[in-house]
């Protein structure tokens, strides 16, 4: 989780401060999170540099919408999202919990909403994995079992068929390499094994449009 919460970060961190954010999720998620923000002393309002956590982006929006919906898009351009403009979509730990066909629609709809110099930064399972840890007895298990999606190995054809080129790919154990991290750390995790485990994916949008859905 440590690698995960890093590699994100890092390619978030120089892109804030100029760009609005908008926040796609269930609305009781997001009330969840507004309480827990306000309760720790976070600002939700740019220039609240008195607040222990102050917003480091331009602007946050909270857009209730669930993804799994067909139409979910046209709550986040109500809020004020200019497909015009470069997005940077960022899914961190969403993909393995839709469904197939759900994975699809979405990374095609925001495929769709992306103009040039967009990019896509987001994370999977493999498929492979995500079939092995299904038969396995773990303390994890009941969350596994919500697991639904696991992406191809090499996951270049199956997201350019969505409208997206992929511009690199990352494992934890890459990670790991590139922190100097020592390689044990990886040794028990299912991303070290043949066939894949979780990817870390940077990608960009094939055909941009700003054309309506």
């Amino acid at each position: 989780m440590a690698l995960r919460t890093w590699w994100f970060d890092q390619r978030l961190l120089t892109l804030l401060e100029s760009v609005s954010w908008y926040e796609v999720d269930r609305s009781d998620v997001l009330a969840a999170k507004r309480h827990a923000l306000k309760k720790n002393g976070a600002g939700l309002e740019p220039g609240h540099t008195r607040k222990a956590y102050p917003l480091l982006t331009g602007s946050w929006k909270g857009v209730e919408a669930d993804l799994e919906e067909p139409g979910w898009w046209e709550s986040l351009l109500a809020s004020g999202f200019d497909p015009g403009s470069p997005v940077v979509w960022l899914a961190e730990g969403l993909l393995m919990y839709l469904e197939g066909k759900s994975v699809a629609s979405l990374l095609s709809t925001i495929s769709r909403l992306s103009s040039q110099n967009s990019a896509l930064l987001t994370m999977s399972l493999t498929e492979s994995m995500l079939n092995r840890l299904s038969g396995v007895r773990s303390p994890r298990a009941e969350l596994i079992a919500t697991w639904k999606f696991g992406c191809p190995t090499d996951p270049t054809d199956y997201f350019a068929a969505l409208g997206w080129e992929v511009e690199s790919i990352s494992t934890r154990a890459d990670m790991a390499t590139a922190l100097k991290l020592d390689p044990e750390i990886c040794q028990k995790s299912p991303s070290a094994s043949p066939g894949g485990g979780t990817l870390f994916i940077v990608a960009a949008p094939l055909a941009p449009s700003t054309e309506a859905i």
